[in-house]
């Protein structure tokens, strides 16, 4: 194994171990993720970060929103590594709400919604 592709595993290793570190409840599924995010912006995963940006979600949507779903902890991860993470959700919000008028509410549809 070259030394870029062992590099990219350990730092993968890495942030799928602080997000479980972080979150020790949630589904083991989910985790890799979540680890790939951070992985694909050569970042390393701060547990107090995520547990900070996470705070941030709950209380940037509304009760019952589907941005509290199953992909919340994917959400946290595209949040946490931008650099202003009140702003991106804001705009997801935003631009959520547009998406729910052209497509069928899913768990997903906020997904797509950070992603664009």
């Amino acid at each position: 194994m070259n030394e870029a592709l062992r590099g990219r595993c350990e730092l993968f290793i890495k942030n799928r171990d602080a997000f479980k570190s972080a979150f020790p409840m949630e589904s083991g599924y989910i985790l890799p993720i979540c680890a790939s995010i951070f992985t694909d912006c050569d970042k390393i995963a701060d547990v107090e970060a995520l547990k900070e940006t996470r705070k941030l979600l709950k209380s940037g949507v509304r009760a019952g929103s589907s941005f509290k779903s199953t992909c919340e902890l994917p959400i946290v991860a595209m949040l946490a590594v931008s650099d202003d993470p009140q702003a991106r959700l804001d705009g997801a919000v935003k631009l959520h709400s547009v998406l729910r008028e052209h497509f069928f509410s899913s768990e997903y549809l906020p997904v797509a919604a950070m992603i664009l």
